[in-house]
Formats: C-alpha cells, structure tokens, sequence
C-alpha cells in the first residue's frame, strides 16, 4: 500500500508530466519529417504503377498527359531535397529524442544520470527509426490484406496496434532500463496494459471526432490535430509511469527476498 501511495505521489514529484511534454516535443518534431521524408519513397516504390496510369492516360488525352508529366518531374525534384531535409531534421531530434529518454527513465529509476555512449546513441536512434517504421509498414499492410480478405478489420487493426505498441513498450523497458536483471514477464505484463490503456484512448478519440464530424469538419479537423497531441503526451507519460511502476515492482521482489 506504501509502494501505491508513492506511485501516485511520484507523478507529481518527479514532474511526469513536464517530461512527457519534452518528450513528446522531440518525439513529434522527429517523426514528423521522417514521415514527410518518406513521401519521396513511396513515389519510387509507386513510380511504375503511375507510369502504367500516365500511359493509358496518354492515349486519350495527349496534352494533360504531357501537362501531367512535367508537374510530376517539378514536385519529384522538390520531394527529393524534402526527403533528404526531412531525414536530417529527424536524425537531429531523433537523437535528442533518444537522450532526453534515456535521461527521463534513470530519473523514474532514480538514477540521476544516465551514462550511455554516443554510439549506443547511435544504436538506440536505427532501433527508433526501424521499429516506427516497420509498424506502419505493418499496419498499413494489414489494412490492405484484411480489406481485401473482407475479415473483420476493425478488430485485426486494434489487434495490431495493441501487438505493435507491446512490442514497443517491452522494447523500450529492455533497452533503457538500467537494471538489467529484472524480470521480464513483469516488463511484458506492464507493456500489456499500457498498450490497453492506449488502444482505449484511441477508440474514445475516434469516436469523438467522428461525433464532431456530424456538426462541422471544421471543429472535427482542430479537433484531430489536438487529439493527435494529446494522444502523444499519454504515450510519453504512459512510458515513464510504466518505468517507475517496474522500479516499484522490482524494488518490491527485491525486499521480499532479503
């Protein structure tokens, strides 16, 4: 009971939220570019589909055909220098992501520094931009295929997020945490219910907004974009209480077998 008190105390005395927030300032300001960046991608890996469209196009109507064409090599040139200023912004505050993580999560362990090398920085910066990556990948694959396969997508895309955000709790606690020989069942039961908690977050969002879309898609799209911080905000703060709620945990089994 001494442990739960505390708990709830610390969110307040270790000043969760405001870490959360800068948190979520770097997060945001790190996937936002990549995310961009990665538009110049995708038109590559679309570009032979478009050129199959242009074609048919073509045969039909010559003039937009060619009008087409030429906006398309215009926006190309442009996407490439903003997917390669989209990739640099993001290696930049990826890397401030990385650290000020690092540094928030020996705060919840009370550790006061957080002694990592740069090049394990290095490391920890690929895991982020792989895992980030590959889960939308993921999840966007598993929309097609399920759409296509007329399963009950709804319930295949929480399920996927659920998987996806368990694996990114559990990754996250294994690598930053600084003790290494806690045990692993209970990082996999905190990344469960964390990722609960955040799979019913997103189902009360989307259906706000969706209620808002019935009066205005004015107040709807504000409204998306607040949601969106908001949403970010709980991640960051999810993840540092799991942290502390694990410090507890560990802190507990630790006494008990002494």
């Amino acid at each position: 009971m001494k442990n739960l008190i505390n708990f709830v105390l610390d969110f307040f005395r270790l000043k969760i939220l405001y870490h959360a927030g800068a948190l979520s300032f770097s997060f945001i300001m790190a996937i936002v570019p990549l995310m961009l960046g990665a538009g110049f991608f995708l038109h590559m890996f679309l570009e032979n589909k478009i050129d199959n469209y242009i074609y048919h196009l073509s045969a039909v109507f010559p003039d937009f055909a060619n009008k087409i064409i030429k906006d398309i090599s215009y926006l190309e040139q442009k996407r490439l220098k903003a997917g390669i200023i989209g990739a640099l912004v993001s290696l930049y505050f990826s890397t401030g992501f990385i650290k000020d993580l690092d540094y928030a999560i020996a705060l919840m362990w009370d550790k006061k520094d957080a002694k990592r090398i740069e090049f394990m920085y290095f490391l920890y910066l690929m895991f982020f931009v792989v895992i980030f990556t590959g889960g939308s990948v993921y999840l966007f694959y598993i929309s097609l295929v399920f759409k296509h396969l007329n399963l009950p997508l709804e319930f295949t895309k929480n399920l996927s997020y659920l998987l996806f955000f368990t694996i990114f709790f559990y990754s996250i606690y294994s690598i930053f945490i600084p003790i290494k020989n806690i045990r692993k069942i209970y990082v996999f039961a905190i990344s469960i219910v964390e990722s609960l908690a955040l799979l019913l977050l997103k189902y009360v969002i989307t259906v706000y907004i969706s209620h808002l879309l019935i009066k205005s898609i004015v107040y709807a799209s504000l409204w998306l974009i607040i949601a969106f911080l908001i949403w970010i905000d709980w991640l960051m703060a999810s993840l540092l209480l799991g942290a502390r709620a694990l410090y507890y945990i560990h802190k507990s089994l630790a006494n008990n077998s002494c």
